[in-house]
């Protein structure tokens, strides 16, 4: 995006608050993530649906692994590999023998940014990499899928949906408050001194982000 489309779109203030974070990241001073909950009232809503065309659900390791394009995709095998080999889960929606969206869904310590991973209450599920093609965005796959993924992970008795967003990706912030994610709190990372800022609300939520070891 050009900076004369992110003024348009996002604002003087908005912008400036990003590039301020990206030139941080890039000289390798700090970051900043904002963490957001989908409480279970938000996925009780009247059920979402897709064209009889669309497949969708849970997708084993065999056949995931032999729909995967790097090139076009967020992922690539290695990184399915390694995510399964965890015990996360792939919500997928597939036009024929096409994956035109996926979400990656954890309930155990995940990685969300270089040297650093996420803890959370055993109650809770984490949402992260979420992709949908570009000739299918704004036909809710996103929200379906993760009403679809959400109301399983209810079933087996989690309680809240979490995910992790860098404060500057206004889009992706955009698209999961849309969807009834509520701000949870925010971490501030301190690469050069190996340093975590926590906020009060993620304290109280028992969600912290820990180094890799």
């Amino acid at each position: 995006m050009n900076l004369r489309h992110q003024l348009d779109r996002y604002g003087y203030v908005r912008t400036g608050f990003d590039i301020m974070l990206r030139l941080l990241y890039r000289f390798n001073k700090g970051q900043i993530l904002n963490c957001y909950g989908m409480p279970e009232e938000a996925v009780l809503k009247p059920a979402l649906s897709l064209p009889s065309e669309l497949r969708h659900g849970f997708l084993e390791p065999a056949e995931l692994l032999d729909l995967i394009d790097p090139v076009r995709m967020t992922m690539d095998r290695e990184f399915a590999c390694r995510a399964f080999a965890k015990g996360d889960r792939c919500y997928g929606v597939l036009d024929g023998t096409t994956l035109v969206h996926f979400s990656w869904f954890a309930v155990t310590p995940t990685v969300v940014t270089d040297g650093f991973s996420l803890r959370f209450p055993e109650t809770g599920a984490y949402l992260y990499n979420a992709y949908t093609d570009t000739a299918y965005r704004g036909r809710q796959l996103f929200p379906f899928a993760v009403q679809q993924a959400m109301r399983f992970y209810l079933e087996q008795g989690y309680e809240k949906l979490l995910t992790i967003i860098a404060a500057n990706n206004f889009g992706s912030i955009n698209g999961v408050v849309r969807i009834g994610f509520l701000p949870v709190g925010r971490f501030v990372l301190l690469p050069v001194h190996r340093r975590v800022l926590t906020s009060g609300g993620c304290h109280r939520h028992g969600i912290r982000l820990e180094q890799c070891l």
